[in-house]
């Protein structure tokens, strides 16, 4: 999204409320942050949480991004620090990754449950849920009818 589409308040999302998580299990070497109030970026990138590494670890490792994606709308988790091949198993759910579509649990709220596999291990397993702030402008026209009647005698 460029920053043009982003400017422009037609009831996108423009912010995070509300975030909530719920761990089940991560692995020991990670942690999880959450986002609320977070504002969309300039580039439409609207994070609700990151899975990272606890610390630098000799080898590069990688970490997760838990954003929104409006045009689907819906919750895309994306790694980050990844090839383009481990991308791909990632985000198709294939040979041992999985997780960049998370399962929606109820219609009603925007709640999440997250899977993340990363090269056959199990990174990460909870629950998110949060709201978004939208901004919606409108406008209003008033309009005002005058009749002047004149009698003549």
């Amino acid at each position: 999204m460029d920053s043009k589409e982003v400017a422009e308040r037609d009831g996108k999302a423009r912010r995070t409320i509300d975030v909530n998580e719920s761990t089940f299990h991560i692995d020991s070497n990670y942690v999880i942050d959450t986002y609320d109030n977070n504002e969309i970026t300039k580039t439409g990138l609207l994070i609700i949480a990151k899975l990272h590494p606890k610390e630098q670890l000799p080898t590069k490792s990688t970490e997760f991004l838990f954003r929104w994606d409006g045009k689907a709308n819906t919750l895309d988790i994306d790694p980050r620090n990844a090839t383009a091949k481990e991308r791909a198993k990632f985000t198709s759910g294939t040979s041992g990754y999985s997780g960049h579509h998370p399962k929606k649990l109820t219609s009603a709220t925007r709640e999440y449950e997250v899977e993340l596999i990363w090269e056959g291990k199990r990174l990460y397993h909870g629950k998110i849920g949060f709201s978004l702030a939208r901004v919606v402008v409108s406008s209003t026209s008033l309009g005002i009818n005058v009749s002047v009647s004149h009698k003549v005698n």
